[in-house]
């Protein structure tokens, strides 16, 4: 593999906004999709985690494949949202979900650890006792430093298996050796990632500070209203940041060699 400069990262992301410009609204229906499965998995209570984390890489495939449709100039059909389930790759993408679920399951005792159980317990109360709707949470420091340890450890966690699941889809490699290969080429591409994750970073501050001024000026004071603003940013952030990690994969493994899709759809 070629040494890959520091500012591909950058290049990966405009390369997202451009996919995701030549169908927006295609996209944005498959996301709407995917979030209600999640709602209806909620239903499932205390399997919810377990199941949202082992489908991660499953629906993973439906944003890959849809970025990888965009590129042929294919429409985007909402029914590539079971893309996943559909190749042959399935159990294996439903193994690399338990790695997942397993990276979550050590960032909790890591963060549960470091800060003596003080997460755990906050978690508890929260479940056991759930504010009001019209409540203030206080601010609390120390939650805050635990949830960035718990954070920033899972990213940690899960970032060499940044390109597993296509590896495991696409290259039909095995759950180990596709975890090997993505460690290391995100090991060679560090830089790269470093760059990827400041901009992802400042996008996200600048929007978030954007609406908050745009709020300010409207004197608006609602919460309401800011979750207005927030969730079309929320959503277009997330679409465009699966479009780029498409672009990241094949910048470095190539254009998927598959034959004609067999979800080609009419237009």
């Amino acid at each position: 593999m070629e040494r890959i400069p520091a500012v591909a990262g950058w290049h990966w992301i405009k390369h997202g906004f451009a996919l995701f410009r030549r169908q927006p609204g295609e996209l944005s229906t498959l996301f709407i999709m995917y979030c209600g499965l999640n709602l209806l998995l909620s239903v499932a209570q205390e399997l919810a985690v377990i199941l949202w984390f082992t489908l991660i890489p499953v629906f993973s495939m439906a944003f890959m494949t849809a970025c990888r449709d965009i590129e042929r100039d294919q429409r985007v059909h909402p029914r590539l949202l079971f893309a996943g389930f559909r190749n042959p790759a399935f159990k294996r993408l439903l193994l690399l979900g338990a790695c997942y679920l397993a990276a979550m399951i050590i960032a909790v005792l890591v963060a549960n650890f470091s800060d003596d159980g003080y997460l755990f317990k906050a978690i508890l109360d929260q479940v056991n006792n759930p504010p009001a709707a019209d409540a203030k949470v206080p601010e609390d420091l120390r939650l805050v430093k635990s949830l960035l340890v718990l954070a920033g450890f899972y990213l940690a966690s899960i970032l060499p298996l940044f390109f597993a699941t296509p590896l495991i889809a696409w290259q039909n490699m095995s759950v180990g050796k596709a975890i090997f290969f993505s460690f290391f080429t995100v090991v060679r591409a560090i830089k790269a990632f470093a760059v990827y994750g400041v901009c992802w970073f400042l996008i996200t501050v600048i929007g978030r500070l954007v609406i908050g001024a745009v709020l300010e000026l409207l004197g608006a004071d609602n919460a309401e209203l800011g979750l207005f603003f927030l969730m079309p940013l929320s959503l277009v952030l997330t679409l465009v940041m699966n479009c780029s990690h498409y672009a990241c994969y094949t910048q470095i493994f190539g254009s998927p060699e598959l034959p004609e899709p067999s979800e080609k759809l009419p237009d």
